[in-house]
């Protein structure tokens, strides 16, 4: 987590520097023309020719007018980034604006829905849920956020970091992303919301899930399996004769404990898939509001916008 913020404010940053430098730009170029007339009168007064005021004043008169002309073209830009904005929302943006709705769903039901169920089997295990001890169940991701920080102190840091990759930055994105896509921002705040979007985007870590689950279902059972056995734990075999075990499971099998996906995890998949339509940074909804908003981007995108909004 202490990586990935460095380089998310280390982005940050550089946002600033380029957006200093384009503002400078503008606004020397205007300077530079009156430099390069101040530089030819005053080479012109060294050689001992005549420079006339009026020269000097149509220097100064074409230099405001390239810089009207440059603010002019400027806010053509602007508005025309507003149209394209106002007129591809109910068309191009549609299917942007579903795809950002199902995400958000999917995301929600991802973490609230169980994804994996711990299970005990073999015949130690049957023992003692015959006396009431039973250490399966089943977990959601909320459920495991709450756990990681139920023992104090350095694990609320442990919690802090699930909380936010696993839940709030992925609803973070999907929320401003909608917001971007249907509420009436000016320009100014668009942009600033989605930087903002956009590094909430690399907090994201649900697709990691998908890996560890089936690694700690492949790796679990085994593991336990031959941490109580009947090479190692005499006990097992009196109780594989009174507690045997279920057709499917071998006879022998004394202690194991597994981990089995649930309908969260497929949920989870599901949500992945559609961040990477619509959610990571560099996905086509990402292209697409980014093509609205930087319309003199060159080269933008590749996001096609109608030819009405051009």
């Amino acid at each position: 987590m202490l990586s990935l913020s460095t380089s998310v404010l280390v982005e940050y940053l550089d946002d600033r520097a380029r957006q200093r430098h384009d503002a400078a730009d503008g606004l020397q170029q205007p300077m530079l023309y009156l430099d390069a007339h101040a530089d030819a009168h005053a080479h012109g007064a060294h050689d001992g020719e005549a420079v006339s005021v009026q020269s000097a004043a149509a220097a100064l008169s074409a230099a405001l007018s390239a810089a009207a002309a440059a603010e002019a073209e400027a806010g053509a830009a602007k508005a025309k980034g507003r149209r394209r904005l106002a007129c591809a929302r109910p068309r191009e943006g549609a299917l942007h604006v579903v795809l950002v709705v199902l995400q958000l769903v999917l995301v929600g039901a991802a973490f609230s829905t169980p994804m994996f169920a711990r299970r005990m089997q073999g015949s130690l295990c049957d023992l003692l849920k015959a006396h009431g001890f039973d250490f399966g169940g089943e977990y959601s991701l909320v459920q495991l956020g709450l756990l990681a920080g139920q023992a104090g102190g350095w694990d609320y840091l442990m919690a802090t970091t699930f909380w936010v990759f696993v839940i709030v930055c992925p609803l973070l994105r999907g929320a401003s992303l909608l917001v971007l896509l249907l509420a009436p921002l000016s320009r100014a705040a668009a942009l600033r919301l989605h930087r903002a979007s956009r590094y909430a985007s690399y907090y994201f870590a649900l697709e990691v899930l998908l890996l560890a689950v089936p690694l700690i279902h492949n790796a679990m059972g085994p593991m336990t399996a031959n941490l109580l056995s009947v090479n190692n734990f005499p006990a097992c075999k009196h109780l594989n004769v009174i507690y045997p075990n279920p057709p499917g499971e071998p006879h022998d099998l004394c202690f194991e404990i597994s981990v089995e996906p649930l309908q969260g995890y497929w949920l989870t998949l599901a949500a992945v898939a559609i961040f990477l339509l619509s959610g990571f940074d560099g996905s086509p909804t990402h292209k697409y509001i980014h093509r609205l908003l930087e319309p003199a981007d060159t080269p933008p995108p590749t996001c096609a916008v109608s030819a009405r909004c051009r």
